[in-house]
C-alpha cells in the first residue's frame, strides 16, 4: 500500500515506572492509526512479571519497577486479530524453565490481545 516508503516514529520516555517498552509500542499503534495509515490490525503490547520463581499462576500485568526487579519478566507484542506474535522479550533476575515460559507466553498473550482489541 505504501511502497518505498518509510515511516518513522520517535519517542520520548520522560518518565519510566515499568512497561515502558509495552507502552511505547502501543503510542506508536495508536499513532498510526491517528495519521490514517492504513494497517492489517492495532498491535497491542504488555508487560508481565512472575514475582515467584516456579509459580506461573501469580502474574501481574503492567508491574511497576519495584515490582519488577525481582521477578521474571515478559514483553510481548501481539496482532490480536491475527493471533500473531511480534515481539517477545523475556528478562528479570528469576530463571524462568521452558514449561514456565510457554504458560507465561500464554498470559502475556492474552493480556496484549486485550489491550489491542
Amino acid at each position: 500500500r505504501y511502497p518505498g516508503q518509510v515511516l518513522g516514529i520517535h519517542l520520548l520516555v520522560t518518565v519510566d515506572d515499568g512497561g515502558a517498552a509495552a507502552c511505547c509500542v502501543n503510542t506508536a499503534g495508536l499513532a498510526l492509526v491517528d495519521a490514517g495509515v492504513f494497517l492489517k490490525d492495532v498491535v497491542g503490547a504488555c508487560t508481565i512479571a512472575a514475582p515467584l520463581p516456579g509459580d506461573t499462576k501469580t502474574v501481574l500485568v503492567d508491574p511497576t519497577h519495584a515490582e519488577a526487579r525481582r521477578a521474571a519478566t515478559l514483553d510481548c507484542a501481539v496482532l490480536p486479530r491475527f493471533g500473531s506474535i511480534l515481539y517477545l522479550e523475556l528478562g528479570g533476575e528469576l530463571v524462568v524453565k521452558a514449561d514456565a515460559l510457554e504458560d507465561l507466553t500464554e498470559v502475556a498473550v492474552k493480556a496484549a490481545s486485550d489491550i489491542g482489541a
